[in-house]
C-alpha cells in the first residue's frame, strides 16, 4: 500500500504544478529607424508691422528678440524677413555664412520693422510668401522650412473682411502641406476678441499652425519673444528643451554652448555686462574680459554685447557643468543653446486610438558617424495628464533592443490610457559622463476607437472533452464619428507566438472571417489547435481607403495561458489514483497451483489457482486451511494459512496446531516459511493425520556450488 501512496502523490503533484507558469515577458518589436539627415533650415518670419506691438521700449525688445535668433542661427541657414500691414513687403532675405549676413538682418529689421502699420492684414502676408515661396525656400531635399508668424492674429484688411478672410485661408492651405508654420500669438485681452462669427485671432493662429505640422505659442507679455524664438529653433533643429535653468551640462559631443542672458525687460533693468559670470566645469569664473583670452584646449569663448542681452558661444566647451550666475547674487535669466553631436529623437504621434497599440521608439543618433550612438545611458518615457504631468510620477524606461534602438508601450499606471488629453516627454541621461538629452514636450490625445478587439482573460480554461476552441473577435462600427471610408472591409489578422522557457516560438498569422450586421462589421474565429501554455498575441487590422491611403493599426499586446481547470486537475488526480491502484490491484501476487494430498488416501487436491475463496489482497492474495478456514474445515486443533508472494511463490503461515515440512529428506517443524514445488506438509489433527505435496509454478532455489 505504501508504493501506491507514493505513486498518487507523484502524479498530484506534477500535476499541481505544472498547471503553475511564469508571468510571460513584455515582447517589444521595434519599427525601422527613419534615415537621418542634417540639413539647414529655411526660416521666413512674417512679422505684423502694425501697431500690435505697445510703443516705446517693447517694441524694441521685439526686434532685439528677432535679432536673438539670427545670432543663433547657424551658417547655412537662411533667414528672410517678410512685413505685412495694409501691403506686404520682403525686408531682408539671407543665406548665414557670416557676420556681414547677420549684420544686414538687423539692419533691415531697425530700419523697415516699424510697428506703424495702419491695418493687420495677414491675407496679404499670406500672399506674398505663396507667390515668393520657391525663391525663399530651397526644397525638402537641400533645407528644411519654417515660417514664423508674429501678429495679436486679428485680421483687418483695407476691403471686404470675408473676402480676405477666404482668401488667407486659401492660400494658407496650398502652403501648409509643404511648409510648417510657427505662430506667435501676441497680448491678452485682443487676441481672443472674435473678427468674424466664431473665428478670434487667437483661433485662426492655432489653425494656421496646427494643421500645418507646426505648433501656436501663446505671448502674453514681449518679455516672453525671446524664449520663444529659441524654442521654435530647438523645434526646428531637433534640439531639446532647456527651460528655466542656470546649469548646463555638455559632454564629449557637444559642439557649441550657445547662452543669450538677458541683461534688460521692457519694464526693468536685470543686470549689466560686467555682472555676468560663467563657471567652467573646472570652476574658473569668466567674465567679459577674462573670455578673449580663455584657454582649455580647442575652446573658445565669444561674447557680444548688446543692450538687451549678451550672448554667450561657447565653442568646443570641455566635458563638465557649466553656470551662469551674477554678482549680486540674483537668479539670472538665461535661454540656452546646447549644440550636441548625438541627439535624442524619437517617434510619437499625437493622436492615438484608445484600442491601438502605442508603442513609443527612441534613439540616439550621432551625426559624426551619421549611425545610432551607442553610448549607454537610461531613456526614460514621461507620460500623464496635462493636469498631472508637471509632477508626474508616471515613468516607464525604455528597453534597449538589439538594434541600439529604445522602444515602450504608452501605459498610464501599468494600463492603456483611457480618452483624453496628455503630455509626453523622453529623457535620455548617463550622468556620469554628464550625458542628458531631453526632447519636446508632446501633446497626445487618445480619443476613442470605431474598432474594438476581444483580448481574453487570462488564464483561460481548456476543459477536456468540451473544450471548444479560444474564440477571438473583433468588431468595427460603420457609424461612428471617426469611421473612415474604407474601399471594402479592412482585413483583420491575429498574430500569435508561444512563449516558453529561453524562446517564443511564431505561429501562423490567421485572418478573422467577416460579416456584416447593423451597421457594424463583426470577425470572429475559433482556434481549437492552441495546446497548454503561454501565448503573446496581437490584432492586426490592414485596409485602404477611398483616398489611397493605407491604414494599419495594430491592438495592444496581450498575454494569456491556456490550463486545464481546477476541477479538471482534481479529476485527472482522481483518475490517475484509481488507475494507479487499479494497476496494483491487478498486478498483485495470485495464489497458483494446488496441494495434493497423500495422505488421507483418496482426498481430493485442494486447487489453489483461482479459488473461489480465496481472499484478495494488494500485499497478496490468502486462503485459510483448517478450523474457521475456507479450506479442511474438517480440523478442529490445526489451522494455518497460505499467501501467494511475487513471482508465484508461496507462503504458509501457521496459526494453530503443529505443521512439518519436509523438503530434501530433512523434517523440520514450521510457524511461517516459503513453499517450494516438491515440499511435503505434515500434520495431525486427532487421530487423522495428513500429508500433503505442495505443486507450485515456484521451483526451490538451487544451491550454489562452493
Amino acid at each position: 500500500m505504501g508504493k501506491v501512496k507514493i505513486l498518487a502523490t507523484m502524479a498530484i503533484f506534477i500535476i499541481f504544478f505544472s498547471c503553475k507558469g511564469k508571468p510571460p515577458p513584455q515582447i517589444l518589436h521595434p519599427p525601422p529607424v527613419p534615415e537621418e539627415k542634417r540639413i539647414p533650415v529655411d526660416y521666413v518670419f512674417l512679422l505684423d508691422n502694425s501697431g500690435s506691438i505697445p510703443k516705446g521700449e517693447a517694441r524694441a525688445f521685439a526686434r532685439e528678440a528677432i535679432k536673438a535668433f539670427i545670432d543663433l542661427a547657424e551658417p547655412e541657414d537662411r533667414v528672410s524677413l517678410i512685413t505685412f500691414d495694409r501691403w506686404a513687403r520682403i525686408i531682408a532675405s539671407e543665406m548665414i555664412r557670416d557676420e556681414g549676413n547677420r549684420n544686414r538682418l538687423k539692419n533691415a529689421l531697425e530700419s523697415k520693422l516699424t510697428f506703424k502699420g495702419t491695418h493687420t492684414d495677414i491675407s496679404k502676408g499670406i500672399a506674398l510668401l505663396k507667390e515668393k515661396n520657391s525663391g525663399l525656400f530651397r526644397g525638402l531635399s537641400a533645407a528644411k522650412p519654417a515660417v514664423i508668424l508674429i501678429s495679436d492674429g486679428k485680421l483687418e484688411p483695407k476691403g471686404n473682411l470675408q473676402g480676405a478672410y477666404n482668401q488667407l485661408i486659401r492660400d494658407w492651405q496650398s502652403l501648409s502641406d509643404l511648409v510648417p508654420f510657427y505662430t506667435f500669438g501676441l497680448g491678452e485681452t485682443e487676441i481672443y476678441k472674435e473678427f468674424l462669427p466664431k473665428v478670434s485671432g487667437q483661433s485662426l493662429l492655432t489653425q494656421i499652425a496646427e494643421a500645418s505640422g507646426g505648433r501656436f505659442y501663446p505671448v502674453r507679455s514681449v518679455e516672453e519673444l525671446i524664449e520663444t524664438c529659441v524654442h521654435v529653433i530647438r523645434h526646428t533643429k531637433g534640439y531639446g528643451e532647456l527651460a528655466g535653468q542656470e546649469i548646463f551640462w555638455t559632454d564629449d559631443s557637444t559642439f557649441r554652448l550657445a547662452l543669450l542672458v538677458i541683461k534688460r525687460l521692457p519694464d526693468r533693468q536685470i543686470c549689466k555686462t560686467q555682472d555676468i559670470r560663467i563657471r567652467d566645469p573646472e570652476g574658473r569664473k569668466i567674465g567679459f574680459l577674462e573670455a578673449r583670452g580663455y584657454r582649455e584646449d580647442k575652446t573658445r569663448v565669444l561674447w557680444h554685447k548688446g543692450t538687451y542681452y549678451d550672448l554667450v558661444m561657447v565653442e568646443r566647451p570641455p566635458t563638465g557643468e557649466w553656470a551662469v550666475s551674477l554678482i549680486s547674487g540674483e537668479t539670472p535669466k538665461v535661454v540656452a543653446l546646447i549644440r550636441n553631436q548625438i541627439h535624442l529623437r524619437y517617434l510619437v504621434r499625437r493622436e492615438y486610438w484608445d484600442q491601438e497599440r502605442k508603442v513609443i521608439m527612441a534613439w540616439l543618433y550621432d551625426e559624426r558617424t551619421g549611425a545610432l550612438s551607442e553610448r549607454p545611458c537610461q531613456v526614460n518615457l514621461l507620460f500623464d495628464l496635462l493636469k498631472a504631468f508637471p509632477t508626474t510620477e508616471n515613468k516607464t524606461q525604455l528597453q534597449k533592443t538589439k538594434e541600439g534602438t529604445y522602444l515602450a508601450y504608452i501605459k498610464l499606471a501599468g494600463k492603456e490610457p483611457p480618452i483624453g488629453e496628455y503630455l509626453l516627454g523622453i529623457l535620455a541621461e548617463d550622468k556620469g559622463g554628464f550625458f542628458v538629452r531631453k526632447g519636446q514636450t508632446i501633446n497626445v490625445r487618445v480619443k476613442g476607437a470605431y474598432f474594438s478587439f476581444n483580448l481574453p482573460k487570462d488564464p483561460i480554461h481548456k476543459w477536456p472533452i468540451f473544450w471548444k476552441g479560444l474564440r477571438f473577435a473583433a468588431e468595427l462600427d460603420s457609424t461612428h464619428q471617426f469611421y473612415p471610408r474604407f474601399q471594402e472591409p479592412p482585413k483583420i489578422s491575429l498574430d500569435s507566438e508561444k512563449i516558453e522557457e529561453e524562446k517564443t516560438v511564431s505561429l501562423p498569422r490567421i485572418e478573422l472571417p467577416c460579416r456584416r450586421s447593423n451597421g457594424k462589421i463583426l470577425y470572429q474565429i475559433s482556434r481549437r489547435d492552441l495546446g497548454l501554455g503561454q501565448y503573446g498575441a496581437y490584432y492586426i487590422m490592414e485596409g485602404r481607403l477611398t483616398s489611397g491611403k493605407k491604414v494599419r493599426v495594430e491592438s495592444p499586446e496581450f498575454y494569456f495561458t491556456l490550463v486545464w481547470p481546477f476541477w479538471a486537475w482534481i479529476g485527472s488526480a482522481i483518475l490517475v489514483f484509481i488507475v494507479v491502484v487499479f494497476g496494483v490491484y491487478v498486478g498483485r501476487p495470485k495464489l497458483s497451483g494446488r496441494l495434493s494430498f497423500v495422505r488421507p488416501e483418496g482426498r481430493p487436491p485442494i486447487i489453489l489457482t483461482k479459488h473461489k475463496r480465496a481472499r484478495k489482497s494488494f500485499k497478496g492474495d490468502s486462503l485459510r486451511l483448517g478450523s474457521g478456514g475456507d479450506e479442511l474445515t474438517e480440523l478442529g486443533h490445526t489451522s494455518f494459512t497460505l499467501t501467494a508472494l511475487r513471482g508465484k511463490g508461496l507462503k504458509i503461515k501457521v496459526q494453530d496446531g503443529n505443521v512439518s515440512l519436509k523438503r530434501d529428506e530433512q523434517t523440520r517443524s514450521i510457524t511461517t516459511t516459503a513453499l517450494f514445488r516438491g515440499d511435503i506438509i505434515t500434520f495431525a489433527d486427532g487421530e487423522a493425520n495428513y500429508v500433503a505435496e505442495i505443486i507450485s509454478p515456484k521451483r526451490r532455489p538451487r544451491k550454489r556450488r562452493r
